[in-house]
């Protein structure tokens, strides 16, 4: 009989798959149990009603982590990039994704630092507020790019 030789492994093959884009966040069971965000590696949008007060877009902040929770958070203008860096942790069962400092941008301006709070809901599936100082809690979703 003739056989092949087994296929090499490349560095994409051997990433686990953790989503596909459009998806939004579902934390896994049990992963604050085990303290595990491996599950928001990769890109993620915060979806939000929030617009910038000067200049009327629509405020979108994207985050992407590294399995450990490691990353990076920036709002995306027409023209420039606001960025800072980020972290995901649990605190109890709740999900905090963090932005570490106020994201800066290359005209000089910053945006007020926030932090989401995700709880699980019924089919894992993640429910989120974002809070800033001075601000009311808003409703977030948290979707993979």
């Amino acid at each position: 009989p003739v056989t092949s030789a087994p296929e090499e492994a490349t560095p994409e093959a051997a990433t686990p798959r953790v989503g596909e884009a459009g998806e939004a966040l579902v934390i896994p069971e049990n992963a604050a149990e085990r303290n595990d965000v491996s599950f928001m590696q990769g890109r993620w949008t915060s979806v939000t009603d929030l617009y910038n007060v000067d200049t009327g877009e629509q405020v979108v902040t994207e985050y992407e982590f590294d399995g450990s929770g490691q990353g990076l958070s920036w709002i995306a203008e027409t023209d420039q990039r606001c960025a800072t860096t980020a972290t995901v942790r649990f605190e109890g069962e709740t999900l905090h994704i963090v932005q570490n400092s106020e994201p800066k941008c290359p005209d000089g301006s910053i945006y007020h630092r926030s932090e989401t709070s995700c709880r699980v809901s019924e089919g894992g599936r993640a429910i989120c507020v974002t809070s800033q100082p001075n601000m009311e809690d808003i409703d977030v979703e948290m979707v993979r790019r």
